[in-house]
């Protein structure tokens, strides 16, 4: 594999600029010889192997920029544009995905229910994950907070701490007096 410099966009080429006239400001505060020429290269090869979140590595702490440009010129295989030995920059622009909580990746949940005695089981594709059981890292966690921000989580709440409610679109159930999220919909 070779690095094709032409995947390189006008607007990403001048922010990789910036940042490698920024870190060079740093290393030459520090007295550490380096070239310029080299390092846009290494910051743009790294860019292509392992895109960055280029905006945000233009405006981090010294330290995590730092980080990402020693590590990107220590670790960069400069004939394929790789980084090796596992090197993972703080700004690269990665997806991780998780396995749904809910559904346990299957992408269904099995729900079951008693009415007059009779219990049935029924499958139904898991409403938090669409189906697809797994998520994006960051889309779980913002997720979570929502559930939590929305749900009540008081220990022990009594009965006569909630009240009932009903939306104008008809969704009802009760809160809690106490916190006033949500205990149960209807």
């Amino acid at each position: 594999m070779t690095i094709d410099w032409n995947k390189i966009g006008g607007d990403e080429f001048k922010t990789i600029r910036k940042i490698v006239d920024r870190a060079s400001d740093l290393l030459t505060e520090q007295d550490v010889k380096h070239d310029k020429l080299s390092l846009l290269m290494d910051v743009q090869a790294a860019h292509l192997a392992c895109p960055l979140r280029l905006a945000d590595m233009l405006t981090a702490n010294e330290s995590d920029l730092m980080h990402d440009i020693s590590g990107i010129v220590r670790h960069l295989n400069r004939e394929t544009g790789e980084l090796m030995d596992c090197f993972v920059p703080r700004h690269a622009a990665m997806i991780i995905e998780v396995t749904c909580p809910w559904c346990n990746g299957s992408g269904e949940m099995k729900i079951k229910s008693t009415f007059e005695g009779k219990t049935t089981a029924s499958t139904m594709t898991c409403c938090h994950c669409e189906g697809r059981g797994e998520w994006e890292k960051h889309e779980l966690e913002a997720y979570q907070a929502q559930l939590k921000a929305f749900w009540c989580d008081c220990e022990n709440p009594h009965e006569d701490h909630v009240e009932y409610y009903e939306e104008e679109d008809g969704r009802h159930g009760w809160k809690c007096t106490d916190c006033g999220k949500v205990r149960q919909t209807g």
